[in-house]
Order: structure tokens, then C-alpha cells, then sequence
């Protein structure tokens, strides 16, 4: 992960050092391994690199190609290479060692801006054409990489790194006010919203080229779709095709200079990386697991729920994975001080709270001189997701013979009822229309209704924004009567960059590159392409994926139908160890604060709710709980005079 910057002056006069400096002292914040700019007349590009694979160790950016007076700044890791070499003409032996911004700046010469099409990673990078002076840029599928731009009268300024901009003169560090509202309540920005009014994401998938004019232009260049050769394929065929991609997946991913790291939960998602990547990397790397865990204590007096540290336990040692690392914050600070460090880098309202936390993961790694740390995020949404909607497909599509018959397998594995199920989805898959005056109908009695009480939310607010009506709008139920279609909002949810924003800037802090199997696109294209009854099958979900990993991770993980529900599970005892920290933020925003986000009471109510030892009561979710502490504490700061971000306070 690397931090790169542009400006482009739009009035064609030269860019002033200046502006170039105050980018560069912005992001400066974490210790980079090199560090370059480059400007020629109207524009200026600038990277702070972060070495991670053998080929970034000889890598200088930006990189200025001579012949064809292009400029490249770019935070990339380029997958499925020799393929790409192959596309390009390129001898295998020399592109082995070509830097991922050569193998861009190549693919950029040979196709323009469909090169894009051409590229499998994660990437955020911005190309200057001085043939035609045009800045054309690109973020990946997913938004793996950050990719942020505001505009002015007279320039145009990018970056991957939020700070960068927030640096420049003319940028408005005005607020987006529902930006903060949504934080309060779980709804997720669109995908090229920020905290700022006038600061804007380039959406994942999508590419931006501004020309001589000054013209702006943006559109999508991908799209998650149905291969067709993928749709009929067998059981066997299947979980061959799956096995193999996601062999791929995971090894472009092990390309490091440094040990590899991997976040182990004992889940199926995190085993089976692991498995995968212990028979993948060669002797000269070196692996380590890090798992979020409960010591004994904890279970017993702060916490009713179980991790997942044996199962996680089990694929250390099957794996031999000797540094296996366990996380319990038992010696470490509570979570107040990860949440006011995180503000002070980036004080902006938040929306995600699994970065921040992870701090003592990222620490140890760091430690350990990990520079790579692969995640199993985004399999819950796509690879590994339970097949939801797949009865309602069923019913749908009035195949009753093979709904009966795995109907009768969910109810002898799970008890349910056999004549409520059979209702139930009678209606939601074969009456369309009473299936949403069912769901306007229920919405009353639905769980949003209890969250969203749970909400510390100021009155006022709410009357606003008419916040109830804007809450059940985003935070709708699941209503499609396709598997398909329900995966595919899942892992295009705007969460998804959100959770991997945030993430990066948690990460690059400690000098580590984030990836994501899961994530990959030949992966998920291949999956999401395969019919439903393989995705549900047997009685279980995640059918394909389980048959696909036999043989490689224990059948006990394979074939496990139990999850546990917290991710970061010592986050209430890192909480608790910060009672009266929090306790006293919100009576300082109760007597101080003369503009009001929070309901104080409330947020006091979910204060004692989230430390109660019996949780599973609990209808306060911890992450409004912080995302509202956050606030409090940037108000606090902004009446103190130690940030001027323009929050009401």
C-alpha cells in the first residue's frame, strides 16, 4: 500500500511547490520507504511507496516512460502477470521483475483507457499523457484501493490518502452533515460520498480522465456478470473450477519480499487461506496467524459469547504454522485510546469500526515483520455466502419436487417447522406483490425496528432527515427471490469499500498491505456463475465451496454450520476497561455541546447495555455505540480548537 497524489492545474499555468509540499508533509504520517514527485508544466504527481513485493524494491514513482512522454503514480498490486505479459508480448523472464506501475503504464500504451479491462489486482493509479494532455485514472473492482479527488475553479487534486487533500488550500472542510447522521445509524455512504461535501470517491470499477479542456469524465468499466460457459456446469467440474481459481486467488496474493501474514479466525473463510497458502509459498516465507481472541477470564466474567481460538487452534497446527499469534488485549489499552489515536490522524466521523480495533493485530504483525496480511473479508458476501433466497428461488420458479426434497433436509438438520417454512415462502416467492404489503406490513415488527430505537440519535435529527423513513429505505429486508441477485447486492453492498477504506489507512499506519482472496475477480465471476442448487445443496450452504476445500482444510471446519457472531470478540473487555473514559465524553457533550447529534441519555442506556455480562439481550449495536463516541469526542475537539473540520459542536 502506497500513498500517490496528483494535481492538475486546469487553467494550463504551472502547479506551485507548494501545494506539492503541503500533500507531502500530509502524508507523511506513516513511515514510507521511499519517496518521490514529478511535474511538468500543469501537472505534478507524487507517491510515498511501500515496498512488498520483490518487484516494488526496485520500484521509482511516480515513473516518467521517455518515448511516450507518459507519467505514471500508482498503489497497485497487478495479479494474473503472466498472463498480462503474454496479452502484451512480453518475454515471461523480464516481466518477472518489471514493477506492477510498468506493467499499468504498458497495458495503458497498448489498449488507452481500456487497459483497464486488462488489469486483475488491487489498484488506485492516475496516468498524465503528455501526447494528448489528458489525466486519466482508475481504481479497481472493488475499491481495495482508496481513491478520493476534489475539484476547484483552477485545479483538479487526487489522492488515495483523505489527509493528502484536506492539506491544499481551497479545499471546504465543510461536513456533510447526513454523512454524520448515517454514522449514527449503520447506513453506509454511496459508494463516491465522503465525510466532505466537496471530497468525492471514484467509485470501485470506474475510471476518470479529465482532458485539455478541463472536461471531466467518469464511467464504469466493469460490472459483476454471468459467464455463461460458468451457468451449467456439474458438481464435479465446479468444484474443480472453484478449487483452482481460488488456488490462484490466494497465491497472486502470497507475492511478498516480506513473511505473510494471516488473519485466523477458524471460520471456514480465514482456514481455508491458510491451508491454501501453507502449500503455496515457498520455504524462503515465512507465515504467521493472528487470531482476535478471549482469554479464560474473559469468557467467564465479560463475555457470553465463544471465539473461535480452537478451531483456529486446529488449522495452526494442521498447517504447522508454528507463529500463530493470539490477540486478547488482556495487557493492552482499552479501546478508547485506538478510537481518539485513529481520530487524531483522521478526524473524521466514522463509519466502520474493524480497522481501528485491529490495532493490536496490526501492532504485533508490524512486530513480526509482516508486511502482507491476507483477510477473509468479502466471502460472507460472495464465495462463502449461505445461498440466501435460494427457497424462494424455488418457489419462484415453481420447482416444488425440488423444494420438497431440500426442505426435508433442512428440517431434519435444523428442526424447523415444516408448515410455517412451506407459508412463508409461499408467499415471498410466488406473490411478488403480497410479498411487499407483507414487508411494509412487517417492517413494523421486523429487528430494524428494535435497532433503530436503539439509535442515540438527537430527536431533532431524526425529525430532519425523517430518519426512520431513510432507515428502512437503505436498511431494506432482503426481498429477492434470487440467490444471484441477493449476492450480488451483497458483494456490491456499498459496505464493501467502506470496510476496505477504512481498513487501508488502519493498515498502512503499521506498514501493511491488506489483500483479499476473496475479493479477486476470475474468483468470484466463476462462482457467481453457478447455478443455485450447487450453492445450496445437501442441506447446506456454501455447498460448492465446502466440496472444493475436501482435502484441504479438516472436514470439522469444512463442514461446520455453527458460526460465532462477533468478529473482534475482546472488544467488549477493551470497552469495559474504558467505562468511565466514555462515561465522562458524553456528560462533557451533554453540558457542553450547543448543537446536539446525540440523544446523551440514550447513548448512556447503550453504555450499560454493551457491558451487561448477559449481551445476547442486548438490542444496542456496539458499533453505533462507537461511531457516536466518535462524534462526541470530534465535537469536543473541534470546541477546543485542536481540529477545524466545520462539525456543528
Amino acid at each position: 500500500m502506497s500513498s500517490i497524489f496528483g494535481i492538475l492545474n486546469k487553467q494550463g499555468k504551472g502547479v506551485q511547490p507548494d501545494l506539492i509540499e503541503k500533500i507531502m508533509e500530509a502524508i507523511s504520517y506513516w513511515e514510507s520507504d521511499d519517496s518521490g514527485t514529478w511535474k511538468s508544466n500543469n501537472i505534478a504527481l507524487g507517491c510515498r511507496l511501500l515496498h512488498t513485493t520483490s518487484q516494488s524494491m526496485h520500484e521509482m514513482l511516480p515513473y516518467f516512460h521517455k518515448e511516450s512522454d507518459c507519467c505514471i503514480t500508482a498503489d497497485a498490486r497487478i495479479d494474473y502477470r503472466e498472463e498480462l505479459a503474454e496479452k502484451l508480448g512480453f518475454d515471461r523472464h523480464v516481466v518477472k521483475d518489471l514493477p506492477d506501475s510498468i506493467l499499468i503504464l504498458s497495458t495503458y500504451l497498448e489498449w488507452g483507457r481500456d487497459c483497464v479491462r486488462h488489469l486483475y489486482g488491487d489498484f488506485a493509479f492516475a496516468i498524465w499523457d503528455g501526447r494528448t494532455d489528458e489525466l486519466f485514472c482508475a481504481r479497481d473492482h472493488f475499491g481495495c484501493r482508496p481513491f478520493y479527488y476534489f475539484e476547484t475553479g483552477d485545479f483538479l487534486a487526487f489522492s488515495s490518502d483523505m489527509k493528502g487533500l484536506m492539506a491544499l488550500p481551497g479545499f471546504s472542510s465543510k461536513l456533510d452533515e447526513l454523512f454524520i447522521v448515517d454514522s449514527l445509524t449503520t447506513i453506509f455512504p454511496e459508494k463516491d460520498r465522503t465525510a466532505f461535501k466537496d471530497l468525492y470517491r471514484l467509485r470501485p470499477a470506474h475510471r476518470l480522465t479529465i482532458n485539455r479542456n478541463g472536461q471531466v469524465k467518469i464511467d464504469k468499466y466493469w460490472d459483476l456478470e454471468i459467464k455463461p460457459e460458468y451457468s451449467r456446469l456439474g458438481e464435479e467440474e465446479a468444484a474443480a473450477g472453484l478449487r483452482d481459481r481460488f488456488r490462484e486467488a490466494v497465491r497472486h496474493r502470497c507475492r511478498s519480499a516480506f513473511p505473510v501474514g494471516i488473519e485466523l479466525s477458524g471460520g471456514i473463510d480465514t482456514s481455508s487461506i491458510a491451508c491454501m497458502a501453507v502449500k503455496l509459498v515457498g520455504k524462503e516465507t515465512r507465515l504467521a496467524a493472528f487470531s482476535h481472541t478471549l482469554t479464560e477470564k474473559q469468557k467467564a466474567h465479560y463475555f457470553p459469547f465463544e471465539d473461535e481460538a480452537g478451531y483456529a487452534e486446529i488449522i495452526a497446527g494442521e498447517c504447522n504454522i508454528a507463529d500463530h499469534f493470539r490477540i486478547d488485549g488482556e495487557k493492552n489499552d482499552g479501546s478508547l485510546t485506538a478510537l481518539t489515536d485513529y481520530l487524531s490522524l483522521l478526524p473524521v466521523p466514522v463509519g466502520q469500526m474493524y480497522g481501528i480495533f485491529s490495532d493490536l493485530l496490526y501492532n504485533k504483525a508490524r512486530e513480526q515483520g509482516v508486511r502482507v496480511l491476507l483477510s477473509g473479508f468479502g466471502g460472507d458476501e460472495g464465495v462463502t455466502s449461505f445461498a440466501e433466497g435460494f427457497f424462494e428461488e424455488l418457489i419462484y420458479l415453481r420447482k416444488f419436487r425440488i423444494l420438497i426434497k431440500h426442505l426435508g433436509l433442512k428440517i431434519r438438520l435444523n428442526g424447523i417447522r415444516y408448515g410455517k417454512t412451506i407459508i412463508r415462502l409461499f408467499f415471498a416467492g410466488w406473490f411478488p406483490r403480497v410479498r411487499n404489503i407483507m414487508k411494509i406490513i412487517h417492517s413494523n415488527y421486523d429487528g430494524r425496528r428494535e435497532r433503530f430505537k436503539s439509535f442515540a440519535v438527537d430527536p431533532g435529527i431524526v425529525k430532519k432527515y425523517r430518519l426512520r423513513k431513510r432507515y428502512f429505505r437503505k436498511v431494506g429486508l432482503p426481498d429477492d427471490h434470487s440467490v444471484r441477485r441477493r449476492q450480488y447486492k451483497g458483494i456490491m453492498h456499498d459496505q464493501i469499500p467502506d470496510r476496505l477504506e477504512e481498513s487501508w489507512f488502519n493498515a498502512q499506519i503499521r506498514k501493511i498491505d491488506y489483500r483479499y482472496p476473496f475479493l479477486d475477480v476470475k474468483l468470484l465471476e466463476f462462482y457467481y456463475s453457478l447455478p443455485s442448487v450447487l450453492k445450496y445443496h445437501h442441506g447446506f450452504g456454501r455447498y460448492i465451496f465446502r466440496r472444493s476445500m475436501e482435502g484441504i482444510i479438516t472436514d470439522d471446519i469444512c463442514w461446520r454450520d455453527d458460526k460465532t457472531v462477533a468478529i473482534i470478540p475482546n472488544f467488549v473487555y477493551r470497552l469495559i476497561k474504558d467505562i468511565q473514559g466514555y462515561g465522562e465524553i458524553i456528560e462533557e457533550g451533554k453540558r457542553n455541546n450547543s448543537f446536539h447529534y446525540i440523544e446523551y441519555d440514550k447513548l448512556s442506556e447503550n453504555l450499560a447495555t454493551l457491558i451487561k455480562l448477559n449481551q445476547e439481550k442486548a438490542d444496542c449495536n456496539p458499533g453505533t455505540f462507537f461511531n457516536a463516541a466518535a462524534v462526541l469526542i470530534l465535537q469536543k475537539w473541534q470546541r477546543e480548537g485542536r481540529i477545524d473540520i466545520g462539525i456543528m459542536c
